[in-house]
C-alpha cells in the first residue's frame, strides 16, 4: 500500500501536517470541483496518483481553539475565507518525534 500525502496544518503559527485526512463536507457552498479542464492545465500528476487517492491536498489551521479549511489544491479549491470546520468532531493525528524504523 502507498502511503498517502500529508495534509497541511497551522499550529500555533508553525506548519506542520496530519497523519489523516479530515472529511470535506458535502455540498458545501465554498468548496468548488474543478472541472477536468482546470485539473489538466494545473495540477502536477503527483495529485492524481497512487499517493494521493483523494486528489487534492487540504491545508488547515487550529486558531483560537477553532479548527479551520484554509484551502485545497487538487480537484477541490475553497472560494474566500477560510471555512470554519464545525463538521468535524474527532481527534487530529498530528506526527511529532524522530522517524522510527
Amino acid at each position: 500500500m502507498t502511503a498517502q500525502v500529508h495534509e497541511r496544518l497551522t499550529l500555533e503559527g508553525r506548519e506542520t501536517s496530519m497523519a489523516f485526512c479530515p472529511p470535506l463536507p458535502e455540498h458545501h457552498e465554498r468548496i468548488i470541483e474543478l472541472t477536468s479542464t482546470e485539473l489538466e492545465e494545473n495540477f502536477p500528476n503527483f495529485m492524481f496518483s497512487t499517493a494521493c487517492w483523494r486528489g487534492y491536498i487540504g491545508t488547515w489551521e487550529i486558531k483560537d481553539g477553532q479548527f479551520y479549511l484554509v484551502n485545497l489544491v487538487g480537484r477541490y479549491k475553497v472560494e474566500g475565507e477560510p471555512i470554519l470546520a464545525d463538521w468535524f468532531s474527532s481527534v487530529i493525528r498530528i506526527p511529532r518525534g524522530e522517524l522510527l524504523h
